[in-house]
């Protein structure tokens, strides 16, 4: 009878090595699991090819969206996971200023020429002109090859080649209402550039001293709105008669 005890106990002993090999095998493998989808997580997915220009027969068709593919994959896949895991998100803001076309903000009070170097810049007479106030709206212009297109402030607040613009929603319908894009076909011979934008503000004659006021009765904060485009300006050109610095 007590070698059927023996037997027993061997076989139960054996049993529980067994359940214990069997539970640090799983462990394992699962460890190699876990370990091989962190590394494959922090693996960067391309979501494009660059194009190797030294080989013969490649080129880029569209050089301009192929950087905007590159600087939009660098923003997404680097930069956002690494903002998000930083206090205080550091670089949020700044995700929001790509992608924007270059611009040109031309600022002065009303009859400065202001209209008028546009025109002439732009080989056409767009905007308006004259000794009196003409325009009281801020007007993008910009090159385009086919067409002439005119966008109203809702639409520009959420163009994809302009992200910034959607903080201008804070200064209210008042200004919306008065913000435009005019997108031309211009003429072989004019000195204006695809890819840039020019601003063209209201004149800025009769400014109120304080800067919280509503700028004039224009029904939104003209200085607050003028100095947005500043910042983020890539140059800006201040006209004014000499007569009436």
């Amino acid at each position: 009878m007590s070698w059927l005890v023996d037997e027993i106990r061997r076989q139960d002993r054996q049993a529980v090595v067994g359940a214990a090999l069997g539970l640090v095998a799983f462990t394992g493998a699962g460890s190699l699991y876990l370990h091989w989808r962190t590394q494959r997580s922090r693996i960067a997915k391309r979501t494009y090819v660059l194009k190797d220009l030294t080989e013969a027969g490649q080129t880029v068709e569209d050089p301009e969206a192929e950087l905007s593919k590159v600087v939009s994959w660098l923003q997404d896949y680097i930069v956002r996971p690494i903002d998000a895991r930083l206090p205080g998100r550091p670089f949020e803001h700044d995700l929001l200023a790509f992608p924007f076309t270059p611009m040109v903000l031309v600022v002065g009070n009303h009859s400065a020429g202001k209209s008028t170097f546009i025109n002439r810049l732009l080989g056409i007479s767009v905007q308006e002109t004259g000794v009196a106030p003409t325009d009281d709206g801020f007007t993008v212009l910009q090159r385009h090859p086919s067409t002439n297109e005119m966008e109203d402030g809702p639409t520009l607040l959420s163009c994809p080649e302009n992200r910034p613009f959607k903080e201008l929603q804070r200064f209210g319908q008042p200004f919306w209402g008065h913000f435009r894009r005019k997108r031309l076909k211009l003429p072989e011979d004019t000195m204006m550039p695809y890819g840039l934008q020019i601003v063209d503000t209201p004149g800025m004659i009769d400014m109120p001293v304080k800067s919280e006021s509503m700028a004039g009765g224009r029904g939104y904060n003209f200085l607050e709105v003028v100095r947005w485009f500043a910042k983020r300006a890539d140059l800006i050109l201040l006209l004014f008669d000499p007569d009436r610095p």
